[in-house]
């Protein structure tokens, strides 16, 4: 068994279409039928029956799954940390962030974050207006959000970044 069939046994078991999973994870249809076939071989056990032009996994392979997904999912932590010992974060950072503060002030935050921790981190901007930002930030979808204050949110922290004059034309 090798880490390989891991990965693709995974992808597999959730996608549920050889094709599909071929297609995600940019091999050949061939070369994963192999893979899945060594690997229940390797086992002794079925992990996947056909039903129709799909496949679901036996009950077997759901009890496989859940030990290979934590194992791989302890991995990609494993690796992860490792480059961020290395100086180089990785994952994704999600960001809340009202739209005023898109065109300067957070494109150079976002450059100078990079240049400190380099480009290893995908960062996402999300836009929106200051309540359903703070909504989605308190139901963690955001690591962070900038917004305007908002008085009662005793659970949350708000450190002023920035301040803006605004005009009001009529």
């Amino acid at each position: 068994m090798n880490l390989s069939q891991l990965y693709y046994f995974r992808k597999l078991a959730e996608v549920k279409h050889y094709t599909h999973a071929a297609e995600e994870l940019f091999i050949s249809q061939p070369t994963l039928s192999n893979s899945i076939s060594q690997l229940e071989k390797e086992l002794g056990i079925p992990l996947f029956k056909r039903e129709g032009r799909t496949i679901k996994l036996t009950r077997y392979g759901a009890e496989f799954y859940e030990y290979a997904t934590e194992a791989l999912n302890a991995l990609e932590k494993g690796i992860a940390l490792a480059k961020e010992h290395a100086g180089s974060p990785t994952g994704s950072i999600d960001i809340g962030a009202i739209y005023t503060i898109q065109s300067d002030y957070l494109p150079e935050l976002i450059k100078g974050y990079r240049e400190t921790y380099g480009r290893g981190a995908q960062v996402n901007v999300f836009q929106g207006l200051t309540l359903p930002l703070i909504e989605d930030l308190e139901n963690d979808r955001y690591e962070l959000a900038f917004t305007a204050y908002v008085p009662d949110k005793a659970n949350l922290t708000f450190i002023p970044v920035l301040t803006q004059q605004l005009v009001a034309v009529v």
